[in-house]
Parts: structure tokens; C-alpha cells; sequence
């Protein structure tokens, strides 16, 4: 987290960019050399967006945890805290699964399979408003 009073402007600049309804801008990229403090942006993000309700999910990359160090586990991760939180998509993602119960293990599939095809089915409560998705260190995957 940042410390209180600091980082204060970047903080802004971001929460407003993701609440802005652009859907033409929807990724924001926080990139600046090892040690300069984006994971405390990161996570000072995820309190503000989860205190305003707008959080969906979270994926904190880690060399030094061995199940956040995998790239593969990034997107189901992804998937099973949405589905947690989006009945619509929860429903979306068992009825894929039914027809098909294997986790692909190719990233692209992944994101395909379990992304991409259970949001553009989603029949149920669709999304009308935008949710903050926050990963960091991907490096360290």
C-alpha cells in the first residue's frame, strides 16, 4: 500500500481513467523499473476499487510463491473469482464446462475458453457497468 498522501495524482489518474465508460481505453498498463513502487500502487488500487464496489478480481504475480509464479494458473484464477461474483458468468463458465470439463493449458485457450466464449454468451444479469481487473508483477510469472 502507499502511504497515506503519497502517490496521490497517479492514484486519481487511474481511478478516473477506469471509471470513465470509454470502452476504447480499457487497459492500463503501470510499467517503471524493479523497485519504484507498482505493486504498492497495485494494491493501494485494489483497496480504492474495492472499497467503491467496482473490484472484480485480482492476480498478484509472485517468483516467490510457486502457484502465483505459474503463468497458466493467471487465467483461471480470473475466471473462478468472476464467476464468484457474476452469477451470469458463473453460469456461463458451468454450462461451457459441462460441455467440455478440461482446463486448456495453452494461455490463448485459456483466455478463449474460459473468457472470451462464456462473456459473449452470458445471458443472465449482463454487466452494465465496467469492473477493474488488477494483475501484477506478470513478470514473475
Amino acid at each position: 500500500m502507499c502511504l497515506p498522501g503519497t502517490r496521490v495524482a497517479l492514484l486519481d489518474t487511474i481511478e478516473t481513467w477506469a471509471l470513465q465508460p470509454d470502452s476504447s481505453k480499457s487497459l492500463k498498463w503501470l510499467y517503471g523499473v524493479a523497485g519504484c513502487g507498482k505493486s504498492s500502487i497495485a494494491h493501494s488500487l485494489v483497496q480504492k476499487f474495492q472499497d467503491c464496489g467496482y473490484l472484480a478480481v485480482t492476480f498478484f504475480c509472485s517468483h516467490f510463491d510457486q502457484p502465483r509464479a505459474k503463468p497458466t494458473n493467471v487465467i483461471p484464477t480470473l475466471v473462478w473469482q468472476l464467476a464468484k461474483i457474476h452469477q451470469g458468468f458463473r453460469q456461463a463458465v458451468i454450462s461451457y464446462l459441462r460441455q467440455d470439463d478440461s482446463i486448456p493449458t495453452a494461455i490463448q485457450l485459456q483466455f478463449d475458453k474460459l473468457l472470451k466464449v462464456p462473456l459473449s454468451k452470458m445471458t443472465e444479469q449482463p454487466m452494465n457497468r465496467g469492473f477493474v481487473i488488477v494483475i501484477d508483477a506478470l513478470d514473475e510469472c
